[in-house]
């Protein structure tokens, strides 16, 4: 294993679509500063631009990652630095500091969510292996691959992201839980087949259907409290459907780990899951839309190397 020199800048990548990014990224920004890490600053203007310049600094030779603000520039980062040949570069490391609308991966893997204390993280220089999530779905009618690292969604969380993704291409000022808190009581859902490590475990309605390496996702909603990062199995967690009563009525309950233990909710673990549908199903990954199922998720055992204060459990 080799790593990158301490002294080498961070490679600091976030992304500039709204006021609240703008605000975010001085902020990081001076958090950074005050601790005099040195980094080199790039602001792309939507997750792909984000993802093409991650990937042509990897091929410059880059080997530190600063993802900073919300989760979709974290993804898109990450791609990014793995993106050819899908191959994972032992030497290369991620680090995070988050923004406020980020809540879902980094308390999983014990990085705060202070942009202070996060940029003291990094000055700590702790490497933790975690498992990554790679998906196989259909875009504009091609199979494409895509990475993860906290949770993909189908369904409910997965239409709800590709509005956001949408308005925010287009400049719109968006509220991230109006959105989720819409699409909840709107979303039809739709039948769905899921094998799970090559075995057909479920055949019916889905309402939403969410798969996880870290323990939240949507808006801090711990829907996988027992998902371990670096355990080589995601957590995986189905609501078949929901009464127009019940969408109403449970909104404050299905942010809540607690929902979970509902009898109608089916749970089950695995290394791989394929989703079978007759329709285009919508498909998040770490909170960005990607395409559609039919899917298949591969959980690839501690690929990935990340700045955190978690020490790995498993050699």
């Amino acid at each position: 294993m080799v790593n990158p020199p301490n002294d080498s800048p961070w490679s600091l990548l976030f992304l500039d679509q709204t006021k609240a990014d703008q605000k975010a990224a001085k902020r990081i920004q001076e958090a950074l500063e005050k601790l005099h890490i040195p980094f080199e600053a790039f602001a792309l203007e939507s997750p792909d631009m984000l993802r093409r310049k991650a990937r042509s600094l990897a091929k410059e030779g880059k080997k530190k990652f600063l993802a900073a603000g919300r989760e979709e520039a974290l993804n898109a980062t990450m791609n990014g630095m793995l993106e050819d040949e899908l191959k994972v570069p032992a030497d290369h490391v991620l680090g995070f500091i988050p923004s406020g609308e980020a809540k879902n991966w980094h308390p999983s893997v014990g990085i705060p969510s202070s942009p202070e204390e996060a940029a003291r993280n990094l000055k700590l220089g702790h490497y933790f292996y975690q498992d990554l999530g790679l998906a196989t779905y259909i875009k504009d009618g091609q199979v494409n691959q895509t990475y993860f690292l906290n949770a993909a969604a189908l369904g409910w969380l997965g239409k709800a992201s590709q509005n956001l993704s949408e308005k925010r291409a287009k400049g719109k000022k968006v509220k991230t839980l109006a959105e989720i808190k819409r699409q909840l009581q709107h979303w039809k859902g739709m039948e769905v087949e899921i094998s799970i490590d090559g075995t057909c475990v479920y055949q019916g309605p889905c309402f939403s259907l969410s798969v996880h390496l870290g323990q939240a996702h949507g808006q801090g909603f711990v829907h996988a409290p027992n998902a371990i990062p670096d355990d080589g199995l995601f957590e995986i967690q189905l609501i078949p459907q929901l009464t127009t009563f019940e969408r109403y009525s449970k909104w404050s309950a299905i942010r809540q780990s607690s929902f979970m233990l509902e009898p109608m909710i089916k749970s089950w673990q695995g290394e791989q899951i394929e989703v079978n549908t007759a329709k285009a199903l919508p498909l998040a990954l770490d909170e960005s839309y990607v395409g559609e199922a039919p899917a298949r998720l591969d959980c690839l055992y501690q690929r990935l190397r990340i700045i955190s204060m978690l020490k790995n459990m498993q050699p």
